[in-house]
């Protein structure tokens, strides 16, 4: 690593890393074999890109004049998530039953939702979260002023005092600020809610907040 960023010594890539000005990610890609972890992953718990895992969408008959329960377990649930957001369990969230007899689970901020409300309304059913044994990955936006080895204890803090996935991690430096773009694994909004009260305690962290939009 040393010699692939051009450094003279371990000191010197330590103070890089805690820096943020030098990206790991290209050093794992190139270099690390395809069939170990990476030090980095085992370090800070990083999970490498796997094969998504497949889950059915198994819908149920819905009356639109009762509340629809969501269901979701490592398999399968009961409803489909859109493109235009991605609510995770917690969040305010409507129906919309789409041509297939599926419930489109919107955020109720989402501004397709509404746009459907207006141009859907019998096809609008109220939702609720009933039983969800599958986590959700959860964006969270960081800023603050930079200094030495706050990379290692922001990362050091999610993933091994509260034992939470990190599934990716961006840092960008500008002089003495920092924005880091966060992307954890979660069960629900209360565990990103207390994650990032716990960040905002960090030394030199401005504002950790939650990042509504994220990927499925």
């Amino acid at each position: 690593m040393l010699a692939y960023y051009h450094l003279p010594s371990r000191e010197a890539l330590y103070m890089k890393l805690g820096q943020g000005s030098i990206d790991l990610s290209r050093y794992i890609l190139k270099e690390s074999p395809k069939t170990e972890q990476s030090l980095l992953s085992k370090l800070f718990r990083i999970k490498r890109t796997q094969q998504p895992q497949i889950v059915t969408v198994t819908p149920e008959k819905v009356n639109v004049k009762k509340t629809y329960a969501l269901r979701c377990t490592d398999t399968e649930r009961n409803y489909v998530l859109s493109d235009c957001c991605h609510p995770i369990p917690g969040d305010d969230v409507m129906g919309y039953v789409n041509d297939r007899g599926q419930v489109e689970l919107h955020s109720l901020t989402c501004p397709r939702a509404q746009a459907l409300k207006a141009a859907y309304g019998p096809r609008i059913v109220s939702t609720e979260w009933e039983q969800v044994k599958q986590k959700f990955l959860a964006e969270i936006r960081i800023e603050g002023v930079d200094r030495h080895g706050i990379l290692q204890e922001l990362t050091q803090m999610i993933s091994n005092q509260l034992n939470i996935d990190i599934r990716s991690l961006h840092i960008d430096t500008d002089k003495e600020v920092f924005a880091c773009s966060l992307t954890v694994l979660v069960s629900d909004t209360q565990v990103v809610g207390e994650l990032c009260q716990k960040i905002k305690k960090i030394k030199g962290v401005q504002n950790a907040a939650r990042v509504a939009d994220t990927p499925d």
